[in-house]
Formats: structure tokens, sequence, C-alpha cells
């Protein structure tokens, strides 16, 4: 292959969109029709192989956490967080849900996602949609881990 040429990485009869490399290049995330639903799952890269769901219940919008070690996603209106390992080889741990807003679903499509996750994973901002002539808003919700502690 020559340098700067175009190579597919992975040629299905499914529908993956939204590909996430990790922020070691050692693994891309993304998400995929092939179990009936959509769902995230991870490979290696550039080889392609080691084939792995995450999603057990459908999902969306995959991000990686900036040091690699979680994968934040979209599942139905929760946010959903799973413990990842990328070395010595990939561990995935099970996904928990981080919270809820219907707005992580607002028209989701292959070229943009409904939120950004902070490089240290513990803050997010999620995409409303634009209501009229409403004005603009930015809301940002701070220690929201804390509500789940009161409930224990």
């Amino acid at each position: 292959m020559a340098r700067g040429e175009e190579v597919p990485f992975l040629q299905t009869e499914y529908r993956e969109q939204l590909a996430k490399l990790s922020p070691d290049g050692r693994f891309i995330a993304y998400d995929s029709n092939q179990s009936g639903q959509q769902e995230i799952y991870i490979r290696s890269f550039p080889e392609g192989t080691g084939l792995r769901r995450v999603s057990p219940n459908g999902g969306t919008q995959v991000r990686w956490r900036k040091d690699g070690k979680e994968l934040f996603y979209v599942e139905g209106d929760s946010l959903m967080a799973a413990p990842i390992s990328t070395t010595p080889t990939l561990t995935i741990g099970s996904a928990e849900r981080l919270f809820s807003d219907a707005h992580l679903t607002f028209g989701a499509g292959e070229d943009y996602l409904n939120y950004d996750v902070a490089p240290d994973g513990r803050k997010f901002i999620v995409r409303e949609p634009e209501l009229g002539d409403s004005e603009v808003r930015i809301r940002v919700v701070q220690n929201w881990h804390e509500e789940f502690r009161k409930q224990d």
C-alpha cells in the first residue's frame, strides 16, 4: 500500500458507522446492526480481527475516554459507560448507566454524536435541539454521580 492510499478497513453486509479509534491506536469501536439492532463493537486495528460486542442491549454513538480506560455509548435515552483495558489484551467490563436524557437520541445519525465527554470522563455535554426562536442555552451537569450515592 502506498502512503496516503485509502484502503477499506471493513466491508460487510451490515451497517457500520461512527467508528472511533482508541487512544492507543490499537482498537476501533463502532456501532453495527450485525445482531439485528445497533450495537457497539470493538475490533483490533488495523488487522480488524477479534470482534467483541460491548453493548448487551443496543447501542450507538460510541466515544473513548481520553486515556482509553472507558467506552461511552448511548442505549435508548441513557448514556452508558463500560470499563476497558487494552493491555496486554482487550478486556471489556460490564457497562453501567450513567444518566438518562431524552436529547441523547434526538436526531442522532451517521454524521454526528449528541454528546461529548471531557478527557477525564467525568463531565458531559449533551446537544439539545434548537426550539424556534428561543434563546440558546448550555446546561452543564456537575457532580451527577452524587445523585446516585444518595439513592444507596
